[in-house]
């Protein structure tokens, strides 16, 4: 029996949207007049009958039914992965749920970055700022330091990655031209 705990967890991660390459159906269907519809499958990636799609015999039915072995899915992809297993096969099926998942991810804290406007400036009077500081600070867009002699070298080079990455970050001219030995 799947839990409710992992059927949660699976939906969250999937935003309600079909996990199949490419398809981003919304897997709620809203209606005003009546009650939503709700047309996400769940799918095992190995069957949890050993003679099913991708069946494996001997598995443990926990694992089976749990979160890491399941995936969300609209209906048509649902009867499509389980009408060509060779083709989609588990490796597959993890990959996708995989890929789907990041996108999932990626994309809310892109949306979070812009819809919020978030801006953190890193200044302790007296204190040095580590690297673990700035890792902290991922996920605004927008990362403002005014001292670079608050950052050790390991901060620093954490920074200068980041200018190179897709985030945001606007340092203070002293810190550019005083770069550590």
């Amino acid at each position: 029996m799947i839990t409710k705990k992992d059927i949660k967890i699976l939906w969250a991660k999937s935003a309600g949207i079909c996990s199949f390459s490419e398809c981003n159906q919304s897997l709620i269907v809203e209606n005003p007049e009546a009650s939503d519809q709700i047309l996400g499958e769940v799918a095992h990636i190995i069957a949890k009958n050993e003679s099913g799609p991708r069946g494996i015999p001997n598995l443990n039915p926990r694992y089976l039914n749990s979160y890491e072995n399941l995936i969300l899915l609209c209906p048509n992809h649902h009867r499509l992965i389980d009408s060509f297993p060779v083709k989609h096969n588990t490796e597959v099926l993890k990959e996708m749920k995989n890929i789907h998942e990041i996108r999932v991810r990626e994309s809310l804290i892109d949306y979070g970055r812009e819809g919020i406007g978030w801006k953190v400036i890193l200044q302790e009077i007296g204190q040095r700022i580590d690297q673990t500081e700035i890792r902290k600070t991922l996920a605004p867009d927008l990362i403002e330091i005014l001292d670079r002699s608050l950052l050790d070298d390991a901060s620093y080079q954490v920074l200068n990655r980041l200018i190179t990455s897709n985030c945001k970050i606007k340092l203070s001219p002293d810190i550019l031209n005083n770069k550590p030995d």
